[in-house]
């Protein structure tokens, strides 16, 4: 089973994407911040993380740029999500896609369709 890691400081939108990407197939672990968002990576070692970009304690920038600079977890795909445009981000984390807010379902399923594949 694929996994994924949502970082996100939103409960209400964490939530409830990780109950749309379970009723998927994929097994769904969420962090609060990005600061738990790494102890969780160890833990979960996830196929994909979704992260929102602007967190407490550490954003999605910083998670991103620890992922990625990490030997063992640069080849794991990382969607930042924000409600910026992304034009105007200036992001210095070589991350893989952009999921602007708020998104339509269908484009979070088919961006992780595309990035892990689907779990049957």
């Amino acid at each position: 089973m694929k996994s994924i890691l949502v970082i996100e400081d939103n409960v209400l939108l964490s939530d409830f994407i990780a109950e749309v990407l379970q009723e998927e197939g994929y097994n769904v672990q969420v962090a609060a911040n990005g600061q738990e968002g790494l102890s969780r990576l160890h833990e979960v070692e996830p196929d994909l993380v979704i992260t929102d970009l602007m967190m407490p304690k550490l954003s999605g920038e910083e998670v991103c740029q620890v992922i990625t600079a990490h030997p063992k977890y640069n080849d794991i795909p990382v969607v930042l999500m924000s409600s910026k445009d992304e034009a105007y981000l200036n992001v210095k984390c070589k991350y893989t896609a952009f999921l602007p807010k708020p998104f339509d379902l269908n484009n979070l399923l088919g961006l992780v369709v595309r990035l892990i594949g689907v779990t049957i």
